[in-house]
Parts: structure tokens; C-alpha cells; sequence
């Protein structure tokens, strides 16, 4: 009866996460392809001033996005079903977009403009990709509204369809650039094409939950100001030790180093898929269990499973590293170490992001801010010592940076079970 019993749950997970993570395979490979052959077309200048730009926009997007995202989750999860209310809290949110996106595009656009030029741009062509760029967010920030919209009445299929549909439309206008001519420019408009398509789709499906006359609301202006505010430190943190690589190399290095950096980088797709399937499905059922033991079978089983599937890419990369850099191309055939480094920094950030979702889901969160100037003092420590301009450097710099974050991880997961497991025994007492 036990073995019937598991071997039916674990039919009924493997059933689940296929349904959703098929669609993520398809999606992902084809970013994955599109990726690719962006790699292996540019060169080595262009493909510089493309990463350095998805850089700075990525980061332009976290920083406009989160605190409004967090918000609308947290006060629509609540009012959803009332479309008026519901329509006050989109239009509200929609508006401080704008005028956060404005302050932080100012902020950041000239150290854009700066890094392409300094790494070899001609003046026009950074402007130029500039405004690409710029013609992308708009759409990308507007998209992330919508899509909480659709997220909160659990049209998720729809999501997927739409992703999947973005992921063909960019990965075939790139595919056709292989018969034509295709620079870093070309590329970033593709991008923002892509996404202008996908928001005359989300604009479709989301209008039908608005009404546009409900105009804002003060206390949610209030209450989303309050989070922004609460969000906005860790956000800039974050984003910058997101990209540190990028970040150091862009500064003290050389463009082809940023080009190569920006290349091997495309090795993070790949765990992009697992890292879908565990937010989506695995995390919602460990932020459930109440049984201690059990709980922590769970942890170990997930933290396991996912240290297992990074393991085997990174021993793979160590002992096929010359297979792993066909993909990208002949410019990038000669960085065998470098990859290998590049994927033990992955398989380290990403197992520990890992441990710091669920101990999240917990709520196993107290004092994490404690890594930070950890991290912080370390890092000077690092740059005082280390040639950060070179790419061995900096990939080193990036890999020990995750050091003290993975320890406060270890620190709050043993203290958040300990913690559970005493107060599981209060209860059993008391009862």
C-alpha cells in the first residue's frame, strides 16, 4: 500500500510539472536559440554593446517593476473579484509606473550611454540603441501590470500561450537576420517588436477587467508608495549584484570580454526552466506542509533534486567544454576555464537562491539583511586584491561574492526548523 501510494503521488507531480513545464521547455528553447544565434552572428564589438544594454535595461525594469509588482499582488489578491476597486488599483498602480520609470530612466540612461561609449559606440549609435531600448521597456512595464491582472483570475494558459508566442515571433525575426545582415542595433529592435506585439495581445484580454472610469485611489497610492519605499534599497542591491560581472568588466575590462562573459552567461537559460516548475508548482505545496518531519524531507528532497540537475551541467561543462562552446561559436572556442568557472558560479547562485525561496515561503527571513554589508566588506576587501579587469577575474569576484549569502541561507534554515519544530512540540503539549 506505501509504495502504491507514493508511486501515485509521484505519477500525479510528474503529470503536473509536464503540463507546465512543456511549455516552458518550448519557450525557453527557443530564447535559447534565438540567443544563440545572436552570439554567433555578432561580433564580439556588437555583441558587447547588446549585453551591456539587455544589462542596464534589465535592470531598469527590476527597478521600476518590483515594489509594483509586490503590490498589486499583495492588495489585488484581495479585491480582485471587485473590478471597481480592482480597476482603481490598476489605474493607480499604472500611474506611479510612470513617473518611477521616468526618475529611474534619467538616473540610468546616461550610465548607459556612458558604458557603450567608453567601450567603443560611436555617440549616435548609443543613442540609437538607447531609444531601442526604451521603445522595449515601455512595453515590457506595461506588460508587467497586465499580466498580474491576468496572473490574479488564474488565466495562466494564456500567460504560457502568449510567452510562447512572444519566444517564436523574436527567435524568427532573428533567424531571418542569419540570411540578411543583423548588428546589436537590429537585434534590440526585434526584441522591442516582439514585445509591442505581445502587448496588443495583453491589452485584448486585459480590458475587459477595467473599468476606466474608476481613476485612482489614494489610500492604494499610499500603500503602494509605502512598499516601494520599504523595497526600493534591497531592489538597487539587488540588481547591481545581479550583474556584477558585467558591471566590473564594463568599467575595468574590455568590450570582448563583456562579449564574453555575455556569451557564456546564455549557460543560465538552462536552469531557467527548472527554476519555473519550482516557483510555480513545488514551493506553494512547501510553504503548505505543517508536518515537521515531513517538512523537512521536503527541503532536502527539492534542495537535492535541484543540486543534482546543476551538478551533472556543471561536470558536464568541465569534461565537454569544447561542445558546450561549439554552440557559441568560433570567437569563443578558447574559453574552456572560463566556462567551467562560469558554471560553478551559476550552480552556486542559483542553489542558493534556492534555499533563500524556501526559507522565504516559510517566512524564515528575520536579519537576512545581515549578508549585505557582509557581502558589501568582502567585495572591497576582493577589489583591493583581485584583477577584476580580466575575465577570469571577475567571474572569481562574482563566484566568492555568493559566499556570504549562501552562509546566512544555511544560518536561517537551521534556525527557522528549529524554530517550527519547537513550536510543533508547544502544540502537541498544550493539546
Amino acid at each position: 500500500m506505501f509504495f502504491s501510494a507514493s508511486t501515485n503521488r509521484a505519477y500525479h507531480w510528474i503529470k503536473v510539472i509536464s503540463k507546465f513545464a512543456s511549455v516552458q521547455i518550448i519557450a525557453q528553447g527557443l530564447n535559447l536559440i534565438s540567443g544563440l544565434f545572436i552570439i554567433r552572428l555578432l561580433s564580439k564589438d556588437e555583441y558587447s554593446y547588446y549585453t551591456i544594454a539587455n544589462t542596464m535595461v534589465s535592470m531598469m525594469n527590476v527597478l521600476v517593476s518590483s515594489g509594483i509588482s509586490i503590490s498589486m499582488t499583495s492588495i489585488g489578491g484581495k479585491i480582485w473579484k471587485d473590478q471597481y476597486k480592482f480597476s482603481q488599483l490598476i489605474i493607480t498602480a499604472t500611474q506611479l509606473r510612470k513617473y518611477l520609470a521616468a526618475i529611474i530612466i534619467v538616473a540610468v540612461v546616461p550610465v548607459l550611454i556612458y558604458m557603450l561609449y567608453s567601450n567603443g559606440a560611436p555617440s549616435y549609435y548609443s543613442i540609437l540603441i538607447t531609444i531601442a531600448l526604451l521603445w522595449g521597456l515601455y512595453y515590457e512595464l506595461t506588460a508587467g501590470i497586465q499580466i498580474i491582472i491576468l496572473r490574479l483570475h488564474s488565466e495562466i494558459a494564456r500567460i504560457q500561450n502568449m510567452e510562447l508566442w512572444t519566444s517564436f515571433i523574436r527567435t524568427s525575426l532573428i533567424l531571418l537576420c542569419y540570411f540578411t545582415y543583423l548588428n546589436s542595433l537590429i537585434a534590440i529592435l526585434i526584441g522591442s517588436l516582439a514585445l509591442a506585439i505581445r502587448q496588443l495581445w495583453l491589452s485584448n484580454w486585459t480590458n475587459s477587467y477595467i473599468t476606466a472610469e474608476a481613476g485612482t485611489n489614494i489610500e492604494y497610492q499610499q500603500d503602494i508608495i509605502r512598499i516601494i519605499k520599504h523595497q526600493f534599497p534591497s531592489t538597487l542591491y539587488y540588481c547591481f549584484q545581479a550583474q556584477i560581472m558585467i558591471w566590473l568588466i564594463g568599467v575595468f575590462g574590455k568590450a570582448e570580454n563583456i562579449a564574453e562573459v555575455g556569451a557564456l552567461g546564455r549557460i543560465s537559460v538552462i536552469y531557467a526552466i527548472i527554476g519555473s516548475v519550482l516557483n510555480s508548482i513545488i514551493l506553494p505545496k512547501f510553504a503548505s506542509c505543517q508536518e515537521p518531519r515531513q517538512l523537512l524531507q521536503k527541503y532536502f528532497q527539492i534542495i537535492l533534486l535541484y543540486l543534482s540537475f546543476c551538478l551533472s551541467l556543471l561536470i558536464a561543462s568541465a569534461f565537454f567544454p569544447d561542445q558546450f562552446l561549439w554552440v557559441l561559436g568560433n570567437k569563443y572556442a578558447h574559453l574552456q576555464k572560463e566556462l567551467v568557472l562560469i558554471s560553478l558560479s551559476t550552480v552556486l547562485s542559483n542553489v542558493v537562491g534556492v534555499m533563500w525561496s524556501l526559507n522565504a515561503t516559510r517566512g524564515w527571513v528575520k536579519n537576512s539583511w545581515f549578508y549585505i554589508p557582509i557581502t558589501l566588506l568582502l567585495q572591497v576587501f576582493l577589489l583591493i586584491y583581485m584583477d577584476v579587469s580580466s575575465l577570469n577575474g571577475a567571474i572569481l569576484f562574482g563566484l566568492i561574492s555568493v559566499i556570504p549569502y549562501f552562509c546566512i541561507n544555511i544560518f536561517l534554515t537551521v534556525k527557522g526548523f528549529f524554530t517550527f519544530f519547537k513550536d510543533s512540540i508547544v502544540k502537541v503539549e498544550k493539546v
